[in-house]
């Protein structure tokens, strides 16, 4: 296979596993750096969860350590794919860098964040590559990452030229307004006009620059309606966003909950046909318009990896007042607004 197709294999395996949990991702990323990056688990090359001590008591687990000739070459950190970065995320792969004295890491979330570290200064240098296919940086990778011919020299070239070619871009953006626009086209027409003709010219035109990327500013929200709304924990919810918060509450007020004991708190009764919560994957296996069902972009990720979603149908009917009472029960004060 070439680069482009192992990027690319990778990135539909990423598209498919989007609720997948880190110990399926962790076989497969093995499965990957065996299969298409040449590092063999007889060799060695290939050291998971690698037991770091602190001091007496405490540990440390790095997910997958890459070796050439038994010496640790980077550090890969796996979390879910649905879940954006976070600078805990980065913190725990720079503790790891610390700890294996390598200086390269690449952290692995919604999108992949390659590092480069600097111990004597503290400092990174980082390069982010979404899942995307056809990405070039991906494919790049794919090719730096490779046992025999891995660089550190070469991964830092890479990520300082791309991070220069950004600032410059930048830069030279925000050098880019009207007033220097205006110049140019003096200095342009200077050549077979005088400058009174040119400023007169310019005084009867309006130039503007204004950033391509940049989104027009949101319309206003509408107006919130003045029924059908709950107060919780000082805020204020309608049917569905109230039990979103409840769950929410509940999972944090017991961090140890599992899936099987939330299902207990809150059976499917109380909901009806869909439940009150779901794993994603059972969502999508039984409609084709999770959306529509579900709090989809918002799942809940549980102490022991478990992922959930909650069910956003609360219509009319005696459900929701069923909710309502179970949160009674639970001492969860609800107040109608």
């Amino acid at each position: 296979m070439t680069y482009t197709e192992i990027w690319n294999f990778i990135v539909n395996e990423y598209n498919q596993n989007q609720f997948s949990k880190e110990e399926i991702l962790q076989r497969k990323w093995e499965g990957y750096f065996s299969d298409f990056f040449g590092y063999k688990h007889s060799f060695g090359d290939i050291d998971s969860h690698r037991v770091l001590p602190i001091g007496s008591s405490n540990r440390t687990i790095p997910d997958i350590i890459l070796r050439r000739n038994k010496t640790d070459l980077f550090d890969v950190e796996l979390k879910q794919y649905n879940l954006p970065f976070s600078k805990d995320m980065k913190n725990q792969l720079i503790s790891y860098l610390n700890q294996l004295h390598i200086s390269v890491g690449i952290l692995i979330c919604k999108e992949i964040h390659v590092y480069i570290y600097y111990y004597n200064e503290s400092k990174t240098k980082e390069l982010v590559i979404p899942f995307e296919k056809d990405n070039t940086d991906g494919i790049a990778l794919i090719e730096l990452l490779q046992k025999e011919q891995f660089s550190r020299e070469k991964l830092e070239e890479v990520i300082y030229s791309k991070t220069r070619f950004k600032e410059d871009v930048e830069k030279t953006v925000n050098e880019i307004n009207s007033d220097k626009i205006s110049e140019l086209l003096i200095n342009y027409f200077s050549k077979q006009n005088s400058l009174d003709v040119i400023n007169a010219a310019l005084d009867k035109i309006l130039i503007t620059v204004s950033k391509k990327d940049v989104p027009p500013p949101p319309p206003p929200p509408p107006p919130p309606p003045v029924f059908g709304k709950y107060r919780f924990r000082g805020n204020v919810y309608n049917k569905t966003q109230l039990v979103l918060a409840v769950i929410k509450a509940f999972v944090e007020d017991n961090p140890n909950t599992t899936f099987e004991k939330l299902k207990e708190f809150f059976p499917d009764k109380l909901q009806g046909s869909w439940g009150v919560i779901q794993r994603p994957e059972t969502v999508c296996r039984r409609t084709s318009e999770p959306k529509k069902r579900f709090h989809m972009d918002n799942p809940i990720c549980l102490k022991d990896g478990s992922v959930i979603v909650v069910c956003s149908q609360w219509g009319a009917g005696l459900n929701f007042e069923n909710f309502l009472a179970k949160c009674d029960l639970l001492g969860y004060t609800i107040i109608s607004v």
